[in-house]
């Protein structure tokens, strides 16, 4: 079912003429007044049809019009085809990895772990995967920061 509330902006990229490269819409956070985060100022996310996830991993995030931009510097650098921060990383649920937890001594400290969700990418751009930590629970780490185990 399409989306009700009313957007308070939408952002078309397109290549040429008819080459749609990404769209945004802004909807403002208030919306969801059941949801910590849904103050004015702040803004849910839709980047083509679905919606943007926080850094955090969380399904519903309201961002400030700063993350927005650097969100919309990220879709512009794509399509004038830099790097693509929007490739998912191949990481299936229950891949074993290790995850740096502390330094100690400065020396990092490691707990090996299996993965408990398929990657999601943040409000910062960078990729993260939900794990099982001794002590903390399920938490989201960086792709970039674990290593994956052999196996």
């Amino acid at each position: 079912m399409a989306e009700q509330r009313d957007k308070s902006l939408s952002i078309l990229l397109h290549r040429g003429r008819n080459d749609v490269v990404g769209r945004l819409e802004l909807f403002p956070a208030e919306a969801w007044p059941d949801h910590a985060g849904a103050v004015p100022g702040r803004y849910r996310l839709r980047l083509d049809g679905r919606w943007v996830p926080g850094a955090d991993g969380r399904k519903w995030s309201a961002s400030s019009p700063a993350e927005t931009g650097a969100l919309v510097g990220r879709m512009v650098a794509e399509a004038l085809g830099g790097a693509n921060v929007s490739q998912r990383p191949d990481i299936p649920r229950q891949t074993p990895v290790r995850v740096p937890i502390r330094v100690v001594s400065g020396q990092t400290r490691y707990e090996i772990t299996r993965t408990a969700s398929e990657p999601i990418q943040g409000m910062d751009g960078r990729w993260y995967v939900a794990v099982l930590l001794v002590g903390a629970g399920i938490t989201h780490v960086p792709v970039d920061e674990m290593q994956l185990m052999g196996g």
